[in-house]
């Protein structure tokens, strides 16, 4: 969900024939969950004609594994193999959402990811900066060989990750680097690795949406323009270095005057609020500069 279309994908089930009533449980399931294959699934049975919802009940999500509840008086379970049937799938070419109905295996959603547009080009623009990436994943290894066109074969990438394994591995990082550690991330499962990080920008198609806990909140359509904002970010803290040293110098200058009692009370009570008029103008003007310049 992070570097892929929440909204689109291509999605097709493998296994036994869903009555209408089955589609009508399982869309009001996922219906209720903000995780990113969930919204696909949700949004390919909208696609299919399936709108209307049961009751939802005792409803549980858990992060990393999946989600279920009583709907219309039927247990369902949905998310990953080893939560719904109870054993591990063999790594397949997708991402799979399986489906069991009072303790029936009904099937899985395979589900062929849509990358961003741009996310090739703001991986390599992240390495030229000497950035070091990462990428964990909670899915499984399906998606390996495409992403390694966009990260090359350096890069450290591990699947099948939950919650507590991405906290540690944020962790461990923080740890062996001197560098800081900045996470996007796009979900529930996501939340204690953003809050473990220095940073951690929380990725959504929808801003009035929930999402983690997080330092800052990224509009989706914006994630290849991460290079821009990290270089905005530094040209910010170089302003905020340079106003300071206009205000010292500004001051400086004024104080020395001042004690040599060469200033007219009035010229010194103008000149007072220009300290703050010139400063502001900088910043303001500076700022405005450095965004266009990023293309912001």
């Amino acid at each position: 969900g992070t570097l892929t279309y929440t909204s689109s994908a291509d999605i097709e089930f493998i296994g036994g024939i869903l009555s209408r009533e089955e589609k009508k449980a399982v869309y009001s399931l996922v219906k209720e969950s903000a995780h990113p294959l969930s919204r696909l699934v949700k949004d390919f049975l909208l696609r299919k004609g399936i709108d209307a919802t049961f009751p939802v009940l005792q409803y549980k999500e858990l992060a990393g594994k999946g989600t279920e509840a009583v709907v219309n008086g039927k247990r369902l379970r949905i998310g990953s193999c080893f939560f719904v049937a109870g054993y591990q799938e063999a790594k397949g070419t997708s991402a799979e959402v399986w489906v069991s109905i009072k303790g029936s295996v009904k099937g899985y959603f395979c589900i062929h990811n849509l990358y961003r547009d741009g996310v090739e080009n703001m991986v390599t623009s992240l390495e030229k900066e000497s950035y070091k990436l990462h990428l964990l994943s909670g899915d499984n290894s399906a998606e390996k060989e495409k992403l390694q066109t966009f990260f090359g074969q350096k890069t450290p990438m591990l699947f099948g990750q939950s919650p507590q394994d991405k906290l540690e591995y944020i962790k461990s990082l923080k740890q062996d680097d001197t560098a800081g550690v900045l996470m996007l991330g796009d979900g529930l499962n996501d939340a204690g690795a953003l809050k473990q990080s220095n940073v951690g920008i929380a990725v959504t198609e929808n801003t009035s949406q929930f999402t983690p806990a997080s330092d800052g909140i990224l509009d989706s359509n914006h994630v290849q323009q991460l290079p821009a904002f990290l270089s905005y970010a530094k040209a910010g803290k170089r302003i905020v270095m340079g106003s300071w040293m206009l205000s010292f110098l500004y001051n400086t200058v004024g104080l020395s005057i001042a004690l040599q009692a060469e200033m007219s009370p009035m010229v010194a009570a103008i000149l007072m609020p220009m300290t703050s008029i010139t400063i502001v103008t900088f910043v303001s003007v500076a700022t405005s500069v450095a965004a266009k310049r990023r293309g912001l």
